[in-house]
């Protein structure tokens, strides 16, 4: 008996070292949001991972300088960025730090360099990187097909000039767009 009630005192003991012990740092991060046009956009946030991510944006024209909000969780706070900071996300992943040294990497699907294609004021279909274009053999030109683009802010076609396609010859061309330091080839038809 003696025997049952001194493993139970140390039981006790060992569970109250455990509680008194100092609770471990909170995940630093609740939310991360960052306005896209009208609509406020929130980051996923995987704790395990260590990671935020967000889905593209629909109207954020300029990756270098998104405006970014951080809310942090009771009793953590940021290392760096700020809780209101502009970041780059052309250079991904962007860091952030709480307090000792818990890292989250913060990454962004790049959005099409497009905001819109039309031919003759009809939209095109974009899908991936097939652009399939609404063709009219009574009102267009198959051999100076000329696609309407518009760009979001630092993107420009590279090929072919003035967007203008001949279609006599092939039924299937690229289309070569700059966007953000990188080529972007689609497969027009």
């Amino acid at each position: 008996m003696k025997k049952l009630q001194f493993f139970s005192m140390a039981a006790l003991l060992l569970v109250g070292a455990i509680a008194c012990t100092k609770d471990p740092v909170p995940s630093p991060l609740s939310s991360v949001i960052v306005q896209d046009g009208n609509k406020t956009v929130s980051a996923a946030i995987d704790h395990t991972a260590k990671t935020v991510k967000f889905d593209k944006f629909a109207e954020l024209d300029d990756f270098a300088a998104v405006k970014v909000s951080i809310a942090v969780a009771k009793g953590a706070s940021l290392v760096s960025p700020a809780a209101d900071a502009v970041v780059d996300f052309t250079k991904q992943p962007v860091k952030i730090v709480g307090v000792n040294d818990q890292t989250y990497s913060m990454t962004a699907k790049t959005p099409d360099p497009f905001k819109s294609i039309t031919v003759a004021g009809k939209p095109a279909v974009v899908d991936g990187i097939n652009i399939t274009l609404p063709y009219d053999k009574e009102t267009m030109a198959i051999t100076k097909l000329k696609l309407d683009i518009v760009l979001r802010k630092g993107a420009a076609v590279v090929n072919p000039e003035g967007a203008v396609f001949d279609f006599s010859v092939k039924t299937t061309q690229g289309l070569t767009i700059s966007y953000l330091n990188k080529d972007y080839i689609y497969q027009v038809r």
